[in-house]
């Protein structure tokens, strides 16, 4: 009678145990998949707020900085001063 009284605490305990851990509404597993989850949303959010900081200081010198605006002026749209010239070149290679 003792052993059967023993073996039932046993499983009772292992199935209290296992329902801790890995039963319920916040199991083992999941709290681990929230920290990977975590991780890689700080991550992203790292990685946004550097671009953000460096759009920034791109707006920054554009607004005040003459010889920005300029260059981004001539090498995206082509334009020139007057007095100056255009050349475009076509199928050059390298």
């Amino acid at each position: 009678m003792r052993l059967w009284r023993a073996a039932a605490v046993v499983v009772v305990l292992g199935l209290a145990g296992y329902v801790a851990v890995m039963g319920g509404e916040h199991s083992l597993i999941d709290a681990r998949r929230a920290d990977s989850e975590l991780a890689r949303m700080k991550a992203e959010l790292l990685a946004a707020q550097a671009r953000n900081d460096s759009l920034a200081l791109r707006i920054d010198s554009l607004l005040h900085d003459d010889g920005a605006l300029e260059r981004l002026a001539r090498e995206r749209y082509g334009l020139i001063r007057d007095g100056e010239y255009l050349y475009r070149m076509s199928g050059v290679r390298k």
